[in-house]
């Protein structure tokens, strides 16, 4: 049986990452052989029919309806082809996307912090000086 492997990347699929960093892990895997970017979000019979496409495959994770609010998979699924992977992993685009916000809110916060206590310092420094001035 050949396997020829097409991954595609929705243009609106990772909102957060550019498509070169969305497709270079599929473009450099030895399993893909194509990799289509800009791919409508919805997998049409017009799509099958174009690739020749026998298996359309999603992970475990929540599938995220199309703008109509109508499942992507609808078609695939309705001919049977459509197939859950469970990679065994609990790692996921948004659990990343989460850690990513989560350090930069740390990391803000952690700089507000910096900044009101040299702030403060400064102003310490200052009255400090202010009253060696009227001192002297």
């Amino acid at each position: 049986m050949n396997v020829y492997l097409v991954c595609w990347h929705a243009e609106y699929a990772v909102p957060h990452m550019s498509d070169i960093l969305v497709v270079q892990p599929f473009s450099v895997c030895k399993y893909v052989d194509e990799v289509v970017i800009g791919a409508p979000y919805e997998v049409t019979q017009e799509l099958i029919d174009h690739f020749k496409i026998n298996v359309v495959a999603h992970g475990k994770t929540p599938i995220v309806l199309n703008e109509d609010g109508d499942d992507p998979f609808q078609v695939p699924k309705q001919l049977g082809i459509f197939q859950v992977i469970d990679s065994g992993s609990k790692m996921t685009s948004m659990t990343i996307i989460d850690r990513i916000i989560a350090q930069r809110l740390m990391y803000e916060e952690r700089n507000r912090k910096k900044s009101e206590q040299q702030k403060l310092q400064d102003s310490l420094q200052a009255a400090t000086e202010q009253q060696c001035n009227s001192t002297n």
